[in-house]
């Protein structure tokens, strides 16, 4: 219900969705309740680790959450994080 007010209240709004969808029953939670169209994966990169090594294993578990692909979850997923950091050709849309 938090998260359904949240994304009507601020259209621009987006969840990041983490490794932690493995052991945390709110993260999994997140992931399932989130539309794919509001979400961005998020990695330990640079920081934690030299590469986003994560991504693909989260991808695909996010999309056996969500009963999807895990290309439909990357595709959609980078769209978001594109438009939301001003990166990628978006005069297209």
């Amino acid at each position: 219900e938090m998260m359904r007010e949240t994304l009507m209240e601020f259209p621009n709004c987006i969840f990041g969705v983490s490794s932690m969808v493995w052991c945390s029953e709110g993260a999994k939670a997140t992931a399932i309740h989130c539309p794919l169209e509001r979400m961005v994966l998020e990695t330990d990169a640079p920081y934690l680790a030299k590469e986003p090594f994560e991504i693909p294993s989260l991808a695909e578990k996010i999309a056996e959450l969500k009963g999807t692909t895990m290309q439909e979850v990357l595709k959609v997923t980078l769209d978001v994080s594109e438009k939301f950091y001003g990166l990628g050709d978006w005069s297209k849309q």
